[in-house]
């Protein structure tokens, strides 16, 4: 698909694959929409989403597949989740240095 009429959701945002490369996990700075073979995430906490995207990308998706011909990913492996938040100063600093290398790479 190249070309959609309506946007899905227009703030920063982790994509996560639902079905095939479930290790491609994608950060979005800007309106998107996406097919239903992804996850999108709504971030709540300021200054959260590149560190929670950063810590997502360490993990291993694949070992947590399900499907049994095609890899697929349920939302209640995703939802049973847990990750240790870092304090408000941590968030801000670590979302300080690394956005501006956000911004340049197109995920």
């Amino acid at each position: 698909m190249g070309f959609v009429n309506k946007i899905l959701y227009e703030k920063k945002s982790i994509l996560i694959p639902r079905k095939g490369s479930l290790n491609n996990l994608l950060f979005l700075n800007k309106p998107y929409w996406c097919v239903d073979t992804m996850f999108y995430s709504v971030i709540k906490e300021l200054n959260s989403g590149c560190n929670t995207y950063y810590h997502l990308t360490q993990m291993d998706f694949n070992s947590l597949n399900v499907g049994s011909l095609f890899p697929s990913m349920t939302t209640n492996y995703l939802n049973d989740m847990r990750i240790i938040k870092p304090s408000k100063g941590v968030l801000k600093s670590f979302e300080d240095c690394i956005s501006n290398l956000f911004s340049i790479i197109e995920f």
